[in-house]
C-alpha cells in the first residue's frame, strides 16, 4: 500500500491526514506527540474520529532533523519496498487568526523562513530517497511539501539567509533557490495560479519538492466572503484538490484545476 506522512500536530494536519484516508488508497504515517495529539483531537468533529484510528502514529518527543530520520527509518522498516507518494510538513504552519503578516515581528518572519528551507532539506535527504515519482491519473504524484506560513522578505536580511544557510549541509544547496514566496490564499483564483505555479516548477526544474507559503489569514471556524479567512477543515479540503490536481496528466503534461495542461 502507497505511503503518505504527515508532520506537523495541528487541526491542519489531522484534517488532511482524514482527507488523505477518506478519498485515496493511501496509507497514512504521522508523526504525533502527547498531549498535543489528544488536545487536538478534541478540536476535530466526531464524525472524522473513525478515520483517524487507521493513522499510523509514530510517537515522538521532539521535532527536529533527526526525529525525521526516525520517522522515516519507522516506515522503511514497517512497509519495507511500499512506495511512499506524498509527504507534508505543516508543523510551522499558522491556522488561526494571526492578523496580517505584514504586522509580524521579525522573528516570526525568520523562523517561517527557516523552516521552509530546512525543513524542505530534511524533507529531502531523509525522505526524498523513498518517493515514488512515476505519475498516473489513479495515484498521487511523489511529491514533498513543506506549508509554513508567509514572510515579509524585508525582514530578513542577506547576511541572515547565508548565516543559516552555511549551517546546513550540503543536501539544501539544491533545493534553496526554490521560490519560497508562493502565496496560497485559498481563492479559486489563487489556488489555479498556485498550481500551475507548482507543476511549472515540477516540469521545467524536475524537482520533486516545493516550499508553500501561506497568508496567514485564517479562522478556526469562520469564512470571511471574499475567500481569505478560511478554517483547517476547508484549507485542508484546497490543498488536498490541489495535490490531487497535480496527480492528473495529459500527453506527459501536468493538467490544472480546469484541466488545461501545464505548461502550455
Amino acid at each position: 500500500m502507497p505511503i503518505a506522512i504527515i508532520r506537523g500536530i495541528s487541526p491542519l494536519g489531522i484534517f488532511l491526514a482524514s482527507a488523505i484516508l477518506n478519498n485515496t488508497k493511501l496509507a497514512v504515517v504521522y508523526e504525533t506527540r502527547e498531549p498535543a495529539w489528544t488536545s487536538t483531537r478534541k478540536h476535530i468533529p466526531q464524525r472524522l474520529w473513525p478515520s483517524l484510528e487507521r493513522i499510523d502514529k509514530f510517537e515522538t518527543f521532539v521535532s527536529n532533523g533527526r526525529t525525521f530520520e526516525k520517522l522515516v527509518d519507522h516506515v522503511k522498516y514497517k512497509y519495507g519496498q511500499e512506495s511512499v507518494r506524498l509527504v507534508i510538513d505543516v508543523s510551522n504552519y499558522i491556522n488561526k487568526g494571526e492578523g496580517s503578516i505584514e504586522n509580524a515581528g521579525s522573528r516570526t518572519c525568520k523562523s517561517c523562513y527557516e523552516h521552509n528551507v530546512y525543513g524542505l532539506a530534511m524533507l529531502m535527504k531523509f525522505a526524498g530517497p523513498l518517493l515514488q515519482t512515476n505519475f498516473s491519473r489513479d495515484s498521487l504524484p511523489g511529491m514533498a511539501i513543506v506549508l509554513s506560513t508567509n514572510y515579509v522578505e524585508s525582514t530578513i536580511s542577506d547576511d541572515e539567509k547565508t548565516k543559516f544557510l552555511t549551517q546546513l549541509d550540503s543536501t539544501s544547496n539544491l533545493y534553496k533557490d526554490i521560490d519560497f514566496r508562493y502565496s496560497f490564499r485559498m481563492t479559486k483564483t489563487a489556488q489555479l495560479a498556485l498550481c500551475r505555479s507548482i507543476a511549472n516548477e515540477f516540469e521545467l526544474t524536475k524537482r520533486n519538492a516545493v516550499a508553500l507559503s501561506v497568508y496567514p489569514r485564517f479562522l478556526s471556524r469562520a469564512k470571511h466572503p471574499d475567500g481569505n479567512f478560511m478554517g483547517p477543515d476547508l484549507t485542508a479540503s484546497y490543498i488536498f484538490e490541489l495535490i490531487t490536481a497535480l496527480s492528473k496528466e495529459e500527453n506527459g503534461k501536468f493538467v490544472d484545476l480546469e484541466g488545461v495542461p501545464i505548461p502550455e
